[in-house]
């Protein structure tokens, strides 16, 4: 896979997100607790970016209409069957990378015969 660098660790400090550029999509990466994460910087309900929103723990609130994502699989807590595109991301002498492949989407959530 190929990796492109982004930006240097300590410009995502633990809490906090960094908006960026990775190959030809804006990504976001996310510093949940010392490990990185990255998504692309688009909400899926409006394709609003995600980078105007707020980072709460794993979390991102869009700030259009505050769907939450979870940011170390992507997946969006009104419905865990729809995902934001993640990207893999590695840490090499202080500079972060992403990878241009996207993640595959996190697996869906079995549905019980109760909720069916």
């Amino acid at each position: 896979m190929d990796y492109v660098r982004v930006a240097k660790a300590a410009d995502v400090p633990p809490g906090r997100m960094l908006a960026v550029r990775a190959g030809g999509e804006d990504v976001v990466l996310y510093n949940v607790d010392g490990t990185l994460h990255a998504t692309r910087d688009s909400c899926t309900h409006q394709n609003y970016p995600l980078s105007k929103g707020a980072l709460h723990g794993k979390y991102v609130k869009c700030a259009l209409h505050f769907w939450e994502y979870d940011v170390t699989n992507g997946q969006y807590q009104g419905n865990p069957a729809v995902c934001v595109r993640r990207y893999p991301v590695k840490v090499e002498g202080g500079e972060v990378w992403v990878g241009l492949e996207p993640l595959p989407p996190a697996p869906r959530p079995l549905v019980s015969r109760d909720d069916a």
